[in-house]
């Protein structure tokens, strides 16, 4: 699992541009993360802050460049349908597949936003939502990435939905997929978490720690069911 020193670097790799972090734990004995950058971010600088904040004799940093492709073209050659739970399946909408008995679908057109249903983590927040989302519940969905968790709570019976984020091209996606699946209550805005932000039944936030911590700091009136 994730250690506090590999979520302070992911959070560090983030501030320095980073597009996105894998992170692999097969090893018992360490965890191996690997991060992508935009080709217009140095990368002289990225290793030279990543050294500062760890020891400079950690084994780290093989630095390659990764040839430009259509990632969204990628996401759809690795999208299968996900079961985060018994009663709910998450597919693309070029793969038609019923709901379970008595359950929801949630459709997700895979862009660059985080969350597809397959994570751990995802599945996490979804089989909570599952437990705690009341009928006429209002959501409050920071850092929402495509909007996955806000679509399943008004499908699991919230009658509405905050989702924002500080990404633009996440928000765009949220919008999109809001729309592919025919719900409503779902309100989406691009930005960080306020102090007005207060009054929900129930929060969910499926961001990294390091992320996290900052913003908790921010003042709400959080219920039971955060």
């Amino acid at each position: 699992m994730m250690t506090p020193e590999s979520e302070q670097i992911s959070g560090l790799l983030f501030e320095l541009g980073c597009s996105g972090v894998e992170f692999d734990d097969s090893d018992p004995t360490s965890v191996f993360l690997k991060a992508y950058f935009p080709g217009d971010v140095g990368q002289d600088e990225v290793v030279a802050a990543v050294r500062t904040a760890i020891s400079a004799s950690s084994r780290l940093l093989e630095v390659d460049g990764v040839p430009h492709e259509d990632w969204a073209t990628k996401w759809r050659e690795h999208f299968e349908p996900v079961y985060p739970t018994s009663r709910m399946i998450i597919h693309p909408p070029w793969s038609e597949i019923e709901a379970p008995s008595g359950g929801y679908s949630v459709v997700i057109e895979p862009k660059t936003a985080f969350g597809t249903g397959s994570h751990p983590t995802t599945k996490m927040a979804i089989l909570a939502l599952e437990k705690v989302v009341q009928e006429g519940d209002r959501l409050l969905d920071v850092g929402t990435g495509s909007g996955i968790l806000s679509i399943a709570g008004v499908k699991l019976g919230a009658s509405s939905a905050l989702a924002i984020d500080t990404d633009p091209l996440a928000t765009d996606n949220v919008k999109e997929n809001v729309t592919l699946n025919g719900v409503e209550g779902v309100r989406v805005e691009t930005r960080t978490l306020e102090s007005t932000d207060t009054g929900y039944d129930v929060v969910v936030a499926n961001i990294l720690r390091s992320v996290l911590t900052p913003v908790s700091y921010t003042h709400l009136t959080l219920p039971t069911k955060a």
